[in-house]
């Protein structure tokens, strides 16, 4: 498991909590970076990724969390039955307020949106909870600087890797979309009935490159009437 394998499911399990998720910020100019960060009601919290459990993760997990730069810190990393987070660990981590977080190492095996979703979220475990800081002096000002350009970031963890990305998961619903609808139909009604990361002005011009580039294993085009248009192939 990359660590960018792991962004896709903390994301989808926070969303579940109610947060809205942002990959990668950098939370002070020429500063470190945060794998994810999360908001719900004026609460930040973040999470760093790592492949294995060690002293880097903890120290990065301690600068946002003894900084002030969240409300709740957490430490996410994969899920394996030969080992836990040594006890030693687990009381430095309880002493400094950060939780962690264990994902466990699962193949998705479903394309539909909805199961994928509820498979991925399911795959997220609270191994420590994390202390809710009552005050944190960095938070409001990285929550005033977020915008939504920050949630169409690369994936967290970088950008290899085999989990479902938001590009994907705007693949998966088109697909839906025109298995559903039947027959040709343009990038502009599919845009508008489905919801994509996209956030260009022009979301239909946007689609149609997408879906000329990575679709072409599930849809068709053809010009039709002067107007390019898609099907799925399974027709």
């Amino acid at each position: 498991m990359k660590e960018s394998d792991m962004y896709q499911p903390i994301k989808l399990y926070l969303e579940r909590l109610g947060y809205t998720v942002y990959p990668e910020i950098e939370l002070s100019s020429g500063g470190p970076r945060a794998d994810i960060v999360a908001i719900q009601n004026e609460q930040l919290l973040i999470v760093e990724m790592k492949t294995s459990f060690g002293l880097a993760v903890m120290d990065q997990a301690y600068h946002w969390a003894a900084g002030g730069y969240a409300h709740q810190t957490y430490i996410a990393i994969p899920r394996r039955s030969h080992w836990e987070v040594p006890i030693i660990a687990q009381r430095a981590l309880c002493s400094s307020g950060i939780g962690v977080l264990q994902v466990e190492l699962q193949d998705n095996p479903y394309r539909s949106v909805e199961a994928y979703r509820m498979f991925e979220e399911n795959r997220v475990r609270t191994h420590m909870n994390a202390e809710i800081l009552g005050e944190a002096q960095q938070a409001q000002h990285i929550i005033n600087i977020l915008t939504p350009h920050h949630l169409n970031g690369p994936d967290a963890g970088g950008k290899a890797g085999g989990h479902i990305s938001a590009h994907r998961l705007t693949m998966i619903r088109a697909q839906e979309y025109m298995e559903a609808a039947g027959d040709w139909v343009t990038p502009k009604q599919i845009v508008e009935n489905i919801e994509t990361h996209y956030f260009a002005q022009d979301k239909a011009a946007s689609l149609k490159q997408a879906l000329l580039q990575w679709g072409t294993d599930f849809c068709e085009y053809q010009v039709i009437g002067r107007r390019g248009m898609f099907r799925s192939k399974q027709l």
